[in-house]
């Protein structure tokens, strides 16, 4: 499946300033809210694939695929307890399946199954409309579970 444009109900994702530092060299990333029939809340992310983003030939660079896993991994699990938890990656395993093109639109969807008090554990799928092109497992640690804001 290849497109040229932003599937309707994506916008632009903005990052904090210490998020900038790298992932904007993988963007422009874009997002969309979802809530799963269990009240889940997730944030499904999307790129569409540029030539700044293919390997030598041609396809999308495995390294960058798997940053974008990984960076939804995290954001989704710092953000399934509230308040949330800042956390980082301990172990990724990653399967490529298919290798996205430019002007291919990858998104992003998540499977948490479990949220720990000191590990938290994901899946990431990686997907080119309904094709699957990348799955990656991922273990979380808690550095710091923050401040619940009242309002």
């Amino acid at each position: 499946m290849t497109t040229s444009i932003i599937p309707e109900g994506f916008e632009p994702h903005t990052m904090s300033a210490a998020a900038e530092k790298f992932l904007t060299l993988l963007g422009p990333w874009y997002y969309k809210n979802d809530i799963h029939d269990d009240g889940r809340r997730e944030k499904i992310f999307g790129i569409l694939i540029e030539d700044k983003h293919t390997n030598i030939w041609g396809s999308a660079h495995g390294g960058m695929l798997i940053s974008m896993a990984d960076s939804a991994l995290g954001y989704n699990l710092s953000r399934a307890t509230d308040p949330p938890q800042k956390l980082v990656t301990v172990h990724l395993n990653s399967d490529f399946i298919a290798s996205p093109k430019p002007g291919d639109w990858v998104h992003t969807e998540i499977k948490i199954h479990k949220i720990g008090a000191k590990m938290s554990f994901a899946d990431c799928y990686l997907k080119v409309g309904d094709k699957l092109i990348l799955r990656t497992s991922g273990v979380f640690t808690v550095l710091q579970r923050l401040q619940k804001v009242s309002s």
